[in-house]
């Protein structure tokens, strides 16, 4: 595909009123809340008083915050208010799952958009934990998965790879102009495009799949033996009250016998 790159990810433009979930409304906030919303929503309030009420209630904000709100940051690249405002909402699988008007999700416009920040990555990985199936969900316009949107971003490589790990089958996946995500950013990018060729980025995803196996066991055994080594300390110590016990007891020496057997 060549020429201009759309405004989204799969070719609408800004994200509008129909964006899936968005009736974040005041009604359905509890009351506080709802004082809130409608102060900032009032003429009768200047802007130094809506700063402040924004300052003193971001929790509420979170509560308010529609899909398509989110859907704006990270259009925005404003990874960390988009971090924060996923861990603040009451619901933050609903913003993971909400989708714009062209069916693209906040995951597919992360990897368009994305950078080597930091944050930027925080936020990917939360929007795969939250909703890992979105990573296979294809957009209307064009059929494009969200290894499809990045390789049309130019996103840094790792973006790729962190998308194959979840859905290896998305390196070879066609879009409706028959491209894998590959061939869309050659077609796009040319010589500037980042990303190793299909074959690498598979190994590679291979590779850290195969690590996070690895590290997941290890940590299962290293509490293994933690509970291991808790539980014989407290056998030991069991073990050593058994001994006492007879004598403070007074028992004689066969029933003395059977209760350290018991006990031990």
């Amino acid at each position: 595909m060549c020429g201009p790159l759309p405004a989204s990810p799969g070719g609408g433009a800004a994200c509008g009123s129909a964006c899936s979930g968005g009736a974040g409304n005041a009604a359905a906030l509890p009351q506080p809340a709802r004082a809130i919303a409608t102060l900032l929503r009032s003429r009768c309030v200047g802007h130094s008083e809506r700063a402040a009420l924004r300052l003193a209630a971001p929790s509420v904000l979170a509560l308010m915050l529609t899909g398509r709100s989110f859907i704006q940051m990270i259009r925005e690249r404003r990874w960390a208010q988009a971090c924060g405002a996923v861990s603040a909402h009451c619901s933050p699988e609903f913003l993971a799952r909400s989708l714009d008007k062209d069916g693209d999700s906040p995951l597919s416009w992360l990897a368009y958009k994305a950078s080597d920040s930091p944050m930027c990555m925080r936020l990917l990985r939360t929007l795969l934990e939250l909703a890992p199936d979105m990573v296979s969900k294809r957009e209307r316009v064009y059929g494009f998965l969200p290894l499809h949107s990045a390789a049309w971003g130019n996103a840094p490589s790792w973006v790729a790879e962190e998308l194959c790990v979840q859905y290896p089958e998305g390196i070879y996946a066609h879009s409706k102009v028959k491209e894998t995500p590959y061939d869309l950013g050659v077609s796009n990018h040319g010589f500037s495009f980042r990303w190793p060729s299909e074959h690498v980025l598979q190994q590679e995803a291979d590779r850290i799949l195969a690590m996070r196996h690895f590290a997941a066991l290890l940590h299962a055994v290293g509490v293994a033996l933690g509970e291991a080594v808790h539980w014989s300390a407290e056998l030991v110590r069991v073990q050593r009250v058994a001994g006492m016990l007879p004598a403070r007891l007074g028992l004689p020496p066969p029933a003395a016998e059977l209760l350290v057997r018991y006990l031990a």
